[in-house]
């Protein structure tokens, strides 16, 4: 395949802790998304997401936690947001992909891997109950803050 792959839409560096970002704009030119996050957080929590600023219950993921000793998995169902990332207070890289965000005939859905830290390792899945093309895409913590230094890079994905 001629070209890039992946087309950096935006970054955004935190200057100082803050407890959201949101991409705006997003473009409908490309087939999915992927976002590379760098990311620490003040406090070991989920990072969750609302697309388009939507925060009714639209919302539903399934998750995986593995240490080697302890498994944990669950699902959360009709929820006003969607988790796609665990952190902590040491910077690790996570990586979501969005795909189909801008197919307006089909549900919007994501896969997210992480690693927090060496101690386990975890897996996140979801789905947006909407056939709307995403445009924004608001990144929040459930407590404490995203800690300065943290990155955010989102990439459009061309058709293959």
């Amino acid at each position: 395949m001629a070209g890039s792959t992946y087309t950096p839409i935006a970054t955004y560096t935190v200057p100082s802790a803050q407890a959201n970002y949101t991409f705006t704009s997003i473009p409908a030119t490309y087939t999915d998304l992927v976002l590379i996050s760098n990311i620490a957080t003040s406090a070991s929590t989920g990072v969750s997401v609302q697309f388009n600023g939507d925060t009714a219950g639209n919302y539903q993921f399934m998750y995986t936690f593995g240490d080697g000793t302890t498994p944990q998995f669950g699902n959360v169902t009709s929820t006003s947001q969607a988790d796609v990332i665990y952190s902590n207070t040491t910077i690790s890289t996570q990586i979501t992909n969005f795909m189909s965000y801008s197919n307006t005939s089909v549900r919007k859905t994501y896969v997210s891997r992480f690693n927090p830290t060496t101690q386990f390792t975890g897996f996140y899945s979801g789905e947006w109950a909407s056939t709307a093309a995403i445009s924004s895409i608001k990144l929040f913590t459930g407590s404490g803050t995203i800690s300065t230094g943290s990155t955010f890079t989102l990439y459009g994905i061309a058709a293959a």
